[in-house]
């Protein structure tokens, strides 16, 4: 008895603690996610393991103009997580031996040419086939893009490498393996997805026009001012949706379906665990050892823990599914905020799940309107480097052309890696430099193979040519900023010219070039901040997609008002008496509830 006792004691010891650490984590998603809606979040998120949903939520608007909120069952597109879709189609015809993974595409294709007869379905998965990147030109709104003419651009343009010899990411290749899965199986894409993948894992809200969505039920995207409807909602062939996105990409979804996705591939009603495995394991080609795409999902392995993955946008919408295999735990978040960095707010879900430090958002003070007011000004650090705060409804916004100054504030705004930081401006400006000499291979490999150097070319020369119509010809790079984290690096670059001079933001990620910014004409460029009140006399930036910060503090010298960044004080230029003792007490008030970015 008393060893069953004891046993039983151990027991509730343990699902104590498993209690207690899934309401540790619900307690942190719930407080980042309530945080970052008041920095503009706009999306869903869901959060679960194979037991049930840890957290889940919706924030913003489906429809600004209608006011029509977000919820739970809104459907957002998922982007090119479509393609996680398409390769189980094809495992799928696999495990029923309706094809082989080492076929050749001449098996389900007429008419391919000579330099494309070795490409295999394994291939197209890999994305080590040599295709292009992307089909017809238009985009998710070519109703030109037919099935016929886009397999007659995919069978007709002219291969970026030898099939396997290396991986780059093809849209198109995708869209070739659902023209397969139709040959083989005598129906449509969308029902096959239905028939193999949606309806076996009771995702009734997922796919293209099968569910027939209401308005109601579907988000759209914002890019700034502009708007799209759901894509589903876009111009239409008159089978549907354009071949340009089908089987890469335009896949509609809502994060209760995508939760039941990971239960049904994880059960194994999907796939087999052998598939499965082949799935996420690293292709027989030269590639990131520990960051590679398998056959339908990306791979991530960090402190040999495994994260599969893929994301999805379009520039308005944008989502991103996580399968954290070591943890046993899930998430997928989906916004239709295109100005939105979503990959940074799953890296904050990824280390708030796995108990890292993590981007948090800030805990505002309520403030009003007036007392922001009296803070507005020129402060001045030397007679030509000066910086100006403005008042917003909400917040401080601070603004500088002054060249000292973007480097003292940007290589001030968190605590620095000083080795990381100069480690990757050194990089960065020999990139770019090697850039206009007309080597692209170095940016290349820097972004780790993730687009290839002819569309690096295409992108430079557009930029090149506008930058030697309006400037002349270049000249130098120099390198003005540069902030580093283990994480994330940042570095910003100034681009000259005859008559002019451009810009550039790099942003590393773990060693890789992961993003890149152009700011075509740097006099345009003005470094501004936006600073919210976290106590009385204490301001801090913060950006969702951004992991880097400013502080900021006023304070009180002789009556003279001052800002003090980092190590720097900067004073009011003109001197405004008691306004600062004014705005101390108006900000230790509590006058009116605090709502940044309205």
């Amino acid at each position: 008895m008393k060893t069953i006792i004891t046993i039983t004691f151990i027991l509730a010891g343990t699902v104590n603690s498993l209690y207690a650490q899934t309401a540790d984590l619900e307690f942190k998603l719930n407080e980042y996610f309530d945080g970052i809606a008041q920095f503009g979040f706009s999306g869903t998120v869901i959060v679960g393991d194979k037991t049930s949903v840890i957290y889940s939520s919706p924030f913003g608007f489906a429809d600004k103009k209608e006011e029509r909120k977000n919820t739970s069952s809104t459907v957002f597109t998922t982007g090119s997580i479509t393609k996680v879709f398409t390769a189980l189609i094809i495992l799928d015809l696999e495990n029923k031996r309706l094809l082989s993974l080492d076929d050749p595409i001449t098996k389900y294709v007429k008419n391919v040419p000579d330099d494309k007869k070795d490409i295999t379905i394994r291939h197209l998965l890999s994305h080590t086939s040599g295709i292009k990147r992307n089909d017809l030109p238009g985009g998710d709104t070519n109703l030109e893009a037919t099935k016929k003419a886009v397999l007659i651009d995919l069978l007709d343009s002219e291969l970026l490498f030898e099939p396997g010899e290396k991986q780059e990411y093809s849209n198109i290749a995708y869209t070739l393996l659902a023209i397969i899965a139709e040959n083989i199986e005598g129906s449509e894409y969308e029902d096959i997805l239905y028939n193999r993948i949606t309806k076996p894992a009771k995702m009734y809200q997922t796919g293209y026009h099968l569910p027939q969505y209401k308005n109601i039920d579907l988000a759209k995207g914002y890019r700034g001012n502009n708007e799209i409807p759901a894509v589903i909602n876009l111009p239409q062939l008159e089978d549907g949706l354009t071949w340009n996105l089908r089987g890469n990409g335009g896949i509609h979804s809502n994060i209760f379906d995508m939760y039941r996705f990971f239960i049904a591939l994880s059960n194994n009603q999907l796939i087999d665990q052998k598939m499965l495995h082949e799935m996420i394991q690293k292709p027989s080609v030269s590639v990131n050892e520990n960051r590679y795409y398998g056959l339908g999902f990306e791979v991530l392995i960090e402190e040999n823990k495994k994260d599969i993955s893929h994301s999805g946008g379009n520039g308005y919408f944008a989502s991103d599914f996580h399968w954290l295999i070591d943890e046993g735990k899930m998430f997928y978040i989906a916004t239709n905020e295109g100005n939105l960095n979503i990959g940074q707010i799953s890296e904050n879900i990824k280390n708030i799940i796995r108990n890292l430090p993590y981007n948090e958002p800030p805990k505002l003070r309520e403030v009003s309107d007036e007392n922001l007011k009296r803070l507005e000004g020129w402060y001045r650090l030397t007679d030509i480097d000066s910086l100006q705060i403005t008042a917003h409804t909400t917040y401080l916004s601070l603004s500088t052309q002054s060249n000292a100054l973007i480097k003292k504030i940007y290589s001030g705004m968190s605590p620095s890696t000083e080795d990381v930081a100069n480690k990757y401006a050194a990089e960065s400006k020999r990139v770019l430099e090697q850039e206009f000499v007309g080597n692209f291979n170095p940016k290349y490999e820097a972004m780790n193979g993730s687009t290839s150097i002819n569309n690096l070319k295409r992108y430079h020369s557009y930029d090149a040519d506008c930058w030697l119509e309006n400037f002349g010809l270049y000249k130098s790079v120099d390198m003005v900023a540069a902030k580093g984290t283990k994480e994330f690096t940042f570095v910003l670059l100034k681009i000259n010219f005859e008559s002019g001079a451009a810009a550039e933001l790099f942003t590393w990620r773990k060693g890789v070039l992961s993003n890149i910014s152009v700011i075509p004409d740097w006099t345009d460029f003005e470094f501004n901040i936006k600073l919210y009140p976290i106590w009385p006399t204490g301001f801090q930036s913060y950006n969702i997609s951004n992991p880097l910060h400013t502080n900021a503090k006023l304070n009180l010298e002789e009556n003279e008002s001052v800002i003090i960044l980092g190590e720097m004080q900067l004073r009011r230029i003109e001197n405004r008496g008691c306004f600062y003792k004014k705005a101390l007490e108006g900000l230790n008030s509590n006058s009116r509830g605090f709502t940044p970015g309205q």
